[in-house]
């Protein structure tokens, strides 16, 4: 999914740290673990996130897009999409549109004040 919606994007690592804000989009490993680099990644940078976006697979009942609902508990980040394995092209529109509302304008506003 992360190619799909044509926003950017980075792949994250256990040492970066994000400089602006930024949404999360992360598969559920195992049965609702979240992945270690993401759990590293969060813990240091969780502050700049202002919204979490996962894929899951609903034949693990309860366990579905359980990274994201264990990130929402430990972090109080809303929980702003949910879709099912890869996702459908409603879901990418769903992702743009939540990007151009929540994020599009703020990061711009944050390059600006950082170039000055």
């Amino acid at each position: 999914m992360i190619q799909r919606p044509s926003l950017p994007a980075i792949k994250i690592h256990d040492s970066l740290i994000a400089k602006e804000p930024f949404f999360l989009l992360t598969f559920t490993e195992k049965l609702g673990e979240v992945p270690p680099e993401v759990a590293i990644f969060m813990k240091h940078n969780y502050a700049l996130c202002r919204g979490l976006i996962g894929s899951g697979n609903r034949n693990f009942g309860t366990n579905f897009c359980g990274a994201i609902n264990k990130l929402h508990q430990s972090y109080g980040i809303p929980i702003l999409h949910l879709y099912e394995v890869r996702g459908m092209p409603s879901d990418v529109l769903t992702i743009q549109g939540l990007y151009k509302k929540h994020l599009q304008g703020e990061n711009e506003y944050a390059r600006i004040h950082q170039a000055k």
